[in-house]
């Protein structure tokens, strides 16, 4: 027969019997801890989303430089060789006075060889377009690391949803044991002639309960596990242990409204990326209104030109062009409109979005408290629910009450411990929502 108090000793001190059983089975996997997790998932090998973002911004520079080269030289060169005929009337020289002109000339030769330069001296609008896209690439840089602290965040919180998981796992385990062991102690108590077969099929109905209960959490780890490795790119084969565990609240104190909302203001890569999209519209806005100013262009050309190779001779040309813009059609006036709506609209997500960080800290920080005076109340009423059982096993062994007592001490303990598992659990979920609020994850996970 097995031993009941063994076994529930066990489950006291915290070493089920499925921890050692996933210990060894994982032996030969993968061990992870929280931040090999995180590393992983933002590697060039984990989250897609990561390389999407490095994607967006190499898009960004190739279109900033695509700008720039509107302020740089443009160099262009042609050879040509032409025969040709011509019709001088065409061209307005008709015979005149006396002068005979012949209607068709040719055919004649034409070699030119040239190279021509043309460059931008001063274009306010097209050198406030550049400031605008190397703007938007600081933008799309921000928004990579704002992708990386969100998938930061994901990855710590699909790592609890596992251990969180496990632990329930492994409490099942534990209670169905218990189970296995009131079915032994109800059947041998029958055998000596001290208990009735009810108590007996009471015990196998408790057990086929624990059972199930044991065979639903199996599925919901496996299936939290093999989310997280999807999360993380890893083969869905391959095993992997996690070796953090659910942290209970240490000595750190927890922020101060105030000081948690300056650091999120100061540190949330969402509102910095939000402020740089502000800043390009605005660079887009002035480039609008100088589309008004003149430009001033430089251009220069030399080459050879003749009848053929050996006949031609060197000529130039160079000079300047002033562009300056009249009338469009209003076309200039309808960008500057619409360069100043885009302004008003960043402007308004950055409003929104600061409202928005200042609600997160302050619910990421009240989910904190309430989770660390839960975890509290949850270890007290374990161990209240852990004297119960004990106290309904000594009497159900002395014969003073039935194995209903026993179940429903059972029942008490499996709430408590679960109690206990999911305010851990929120706990450390809040931890990472309060860092993830303040943008201060990942310094927090890589202290």
């Amino acid at each position: 027969m097995r031993h009941f108090k063994q076994r529930r000793y066990l489950l006291l001190l915290g070493i089920p019997t499925v921890g050692l059983l996933t210990t060894f089975s994982f032996a030969a996997g993968r061990s992870l801890s929280l931040r090999e997790a995180v590393e992983l998932a933002l590697s060039d090998q984990g989250n897609a989303q990561v390389r999407l973002a490095e994607q967006a911004v190499e898009e960004s520079r190739s279109r900033a430089a695509e700008v720039r080269s509107g302020l740089l030289p443009h160099v262009d060169g042609y050879v040509s060789q032409r025969r040709q005929t011509n019709n001088l009337e065409a061209l307005g020289l008709r015979a005149d006075r006396g002068i005979p002109l012949p209607r068709l000339v040719g055919p004649f030769s034409t070699f030119d060889a040239r190279g021509e330069l043309n460059q931008v001296l001063f274009d306010w609008s097209l050198f406030e377009r550049f400031r605008s896209a190397k703007q938007a690439v600081r933008t799309a840089e921000l928004a990579g690391e704002d992708t990386r602290d969100s998938i930061a965040a994901a990855t710590a919180s699909a790592y609890f949803v596992v251990l969180r998981d496990q632990k329930r796992l492994e409490t099942a385990l534990a209670n169905r044991n218990l189970a296995r062991d009131l079915l032994d102690l109800a059947q041998h108590q029958k055998e000596v002639g001290t208990g009735i077969a009810v108590e007996v099929t009471r015990a196998e109905v408790s057990l086929a309960q624990q059972q199930q209960a044991y065979l639903a959490a199996v599925e919901a780890h496996s299936s939290s596990l093999l989310r997280l490795k999807r999360w993380l790119g890893l083969d869905l084969d391959q095993e992997v242990l996690l070796t953090s565990g659910l942290e209970r609240p240490g000595e750190e104190s927890i922020p101060d409204e105030g000081v948690a909302l300056q650091r999120a203001i100061e540190s949330r890569r969402d509102l910095q990326t939000q402020m740089s999209r502000v800043e390009a519209a605005e660079r887009s806005y002035s480039a609008a209104k100088a589309e008004r100013y003149p430009a001033l262009v430089g251009f220069a050309d030399y080459g050879t030109v003749g009848p053929d190779v050996g006949s031609s001779i060197p000529t130039w040309a160079a000079g300047l062009s002033v562009q300056i813009p009249l009338f469009d059609g209003g076309a200039m006036d309808a960008r500057r409109g619409e360069a100043w709506v885009g302004i008003r609209r960043e402007r308004t997500k950055a409003e929104d979005l600061r409202q928005q960080i200042g609600l997160e800290v302050r619910l990421a920080l009240s989910a904190l408290r309430l989770a660390r005076d839960q975890l509290v109340v949850a270890d007290q009423g374990r161990e209240l629910a852990q004297r119960e059982l004990q106290e309904a096993e000594r009497r159900y062994r002395a014969g003073v009450t039935t194995s209903l007592e026993v179940t429903e001490a059972q029942t008490h303990l499996t709430a408590a411990d679960e109690s206990r598992i999911s305010a851990l659990y929120r706990y450390n979920l809040s931890r990472i929502q309060l860092s993830d609020s303040m943008g201060t994850l990942m310094n927090d996970l890589n202290p």
